[in-house]
């Protein structure tokens, strides 16, 4: 696997991608050989442009495609799931299946480098509950239909947040790159 945050450079980069249900421990898994294409003008001190696009070499078999989201989902939960650490003071807090947290999105958001036209930033309503942390970058965030609790689209990719897990996560607002993920798609 590679880490795409070591990555100083522009383009297209080859990787490995596992896939697989990681919602509960010891499921199937395979690695696909993957591309990715990261923004050209990302920006690793200000976490601006912080995106990129994969592209598998080959189909996923059974796997779903979530939309982009184009409007605000202010008035409703966010999902963020990943396989970061749980604990932002301990590295060894890594999970064997996938975690999910529920967020709201908020405008007041306590980093001085968020911007709400290419950011969402989403914080917990539980002041227990933590948001996204280290290893989740990348992972989505998604809106949840009010009646299934089922994602409607994706609305953001894990970006930064606090070195302890704690308080606000900044997400990349996917729509704000939508043209750009499209140009990237038809390469």
């Amino acid at each position: 696997m590679y880490n795409i945050n070591n990555f100083s450079g522009r383009g297209a980069i080859s990787i490995k991608v596992q896939v697989g249900d990681f919602s509960r421990k010891n499921r199937g898994r395979h690695t696909y050989s993957a591309t990715a294409t990261i923004h050209a003008n990302y920006d690793a001190e200000s976490n601006e442009n912080d995106i990129a696009v994969l592209k598998l070499t080959k189909a996923v078999p059974s796997s779903r495609v979530l939309p982009l989201c184009q409007k605000s989902y202010s008035d409703k939960e966010i999902a963020v799931c990943g396989m970061g650490q749980t604990d932002g003071s301990d590295e060894d807090s890594l999970p064997s299946f996938l975690m999910e947290t529920r967020l709201r999105e908020t405008y007041q958001c306590r980093f001085s480098n968020f911007d709400p036209s290419t950011h969402v930033c989403l914080r917990s309503e539980d002041s227990e509950q933590s948001g996204s942390c280290m290893g989740d970058s990348g992972g989505p965030a998604f809106p949840l239909s009010t009646d299934k609790q089922t994602p409607i689209c994706v609305y953001g990719v894990v970006s930064f947040g606090n070195k302890y897990c704690s308080t606000d996560s900044v997400f990349t607002r996917v729509s704000a790159y939508r043209d750009w993920i499209k140009k990237q798609m038809q390469n």
